[in-house]
């Protein structure tokens, strides 16, 4: 049923897959990388693939592929299903493919064969060997040579409420050729705050020579639900690459984001927030390798913790023998607003090269006293204060990003998660 069973190396893909799934299983908290996330209540449940299209609020095929008011391209699914009939997306510019990627599976498996499955570590992410075996869609987006898209590609992911929890398993190809430049949005949320159920997604980006793509991750899952997802980049020379993910529902969620910078030249950008409260449990791991010289990465990763959740942070820089001249800076601040708020953090750097400028640092703590003693001297009250250096601390993070439509978008859904999450926290 699923789709490319008719061609051998899909099919072969998909059995190898299955196979280091059956031989690894679940992550256990005896792996060192998932030493502070336990699946045990995840791998126990029982979920039901999704196996019917999507439909709209009437039970009819929904048709929302569209360019939107702010000049969006909008593809949207329901469960992990595309909500999509041909003739209902309008035409992208020319050089731009937007297309189901199970539709390319199944009908045209030679053009994605070079970039699909290219992750260099399956054995150890067997999620992603789960994902890679029964996965049967996704996007797939493909900018050819020089095209420049002067509009965002909005990839929005909606849960809804099942008889029993729910496993989607979607898979999304990001492919920008030579000098070609893009943004992409990723957004997982779900129509029912209370929804039970399993997103476990595979993103694979592959950027060509002097490629730019900005690429934002949104999850905002019910907070019942388990979101796992793995973003793999591959950099070509003089691309660049960068990320935003903002992390705010989810009962357990778990992001990886790997990036390969594979030619001299190359740079990147991580920016991450984490805002968690009740007893959310939300991890972020990242690795960037520096295999070739003359490449820049930085990175910043911030988190604001309430109630009793908790939060985790792993981030691993590793400079390759040949990576020299590589400037790699990377820091993870984190606020807690509860005595009980927890967060696990383990800055890394592995350099094997001698001539590189690289920094790491983590930092955890609670308000500054003398920036809140300087608002209330001003007759703002307590309350008012707090919130105003929270929003200062989160809203960094939003500000990194270049597309001022979306920028201000993510400010107010940020500004919208702290009322929440402010609202709720126990008061040291």
């Amino acid at each position: 049923m699923l789709p490319g069973s008719n061609h051998q190396w899909v099919q072969g893909l998909r059995e190898s897959a299955i196979k280091r799934f059956a031989e690894n299983g679940f992550p256990s908290r005896r792996d060192e990388e998932w030493k502070y996330t336990d699946l045990t209540g995840m791998s126990e449940q029982t979920f039901q693939p999704v196996v019917t299209p999507g439909t709209g609020s009437d039970g009819q095929p929904t048709e929302k592929s569209q360019i939107d008011h702010d000049n969006a391209i909008i593809i949207a699914f329901e469960n992990g299903r595309w909500l999509f009939t041909e003739a209902g997306l309008d035409l992208p510019p020319p050089g731009v493919t937007i297309t189901s990627l199970g539709k390319m599976l199944s009908d045209f498996p030679d053009r994605i064969k070079q970039h699909l499955a290219l992750f260099t570590n399956p054995a150890d992410h067997s999620l992603v060997s789960l994902n890679t075996a029964f996965s049967h869609e996704g996007a797939f987006v493909h900018i050819e040579k020089g095209v420049v898209l002067d509009r965002p590609i909005r990839l929005q992911y909606r849960s809804t409420s099942q008889d029993q929890p729910h496993l989607s398993l979607p898979r999304n190809l990001i492919v920008l050729e030579e000098g070609a430049e893009a943004v992409v949005v990723e957004t997982y949320a779900s129509e029912n705050p209370f929804a039970a159920y399993w997103n476990n997604i595979h993103t694979e980006v592959a950027l060509g020579q002097n490629a730019r793509l900005e690429h934002i991750q949104v999850q905002d899952e019910s907070l019942a639900a388990y979101h796992t997802t793995f973003t793999n980049v591959q950099q070509a020379r003089d691309s660049r690459y960068v990320s935003h993910v903002y992390a705010l529902g989810g009962l357990l969620a778990r992001s990886d984001l790997d990036v390969s910078l594979e030619d001299s030249g190359a740079e990147c950008e991580l920016n991450g927030l984490t805002l968690t409260s009740g007893n959310q449990h939300i991890d972020h791991h990242t690795r960037i390798d520096h295999i070739e010289p003359d490449c820049s990465s930085r990175e910043l990763y911030k988190g604001i913790l309430a109630d009793s959740s908790r939060g985790v942070f792993n981030g691993k820089i590793y400079v390759h023998p040949d990576a020299q001249r590589t400037a790699a800076f990377q820091s993870n601040p984190n606020l807690l607003l509860s005595r009980k708020a927890e967060i696990d953090t383990k800055p890394q750097l592995e350099i094997f090269a001698d001539d590189v400028k690289c920094s790491h640092g983590a930092t955890i703590g609670q308000l500054d006293q003398e920036a809140l003693f300087f608002l209330r001297s001003r007759g703002i009250d307590e309350l008012n204060a707090r919130n105003i250096l929270i929003s200062a601390f989160a809203q960094e993070i939003v500000k990194k990003v270049s597309h001022s439509e979306l920028q201000e978008e993510l400010s107010e859904l940020v500004s919208h998660s702290l009322l929440k999450l402010t609202g709720s926290h126990e008061v040291n």
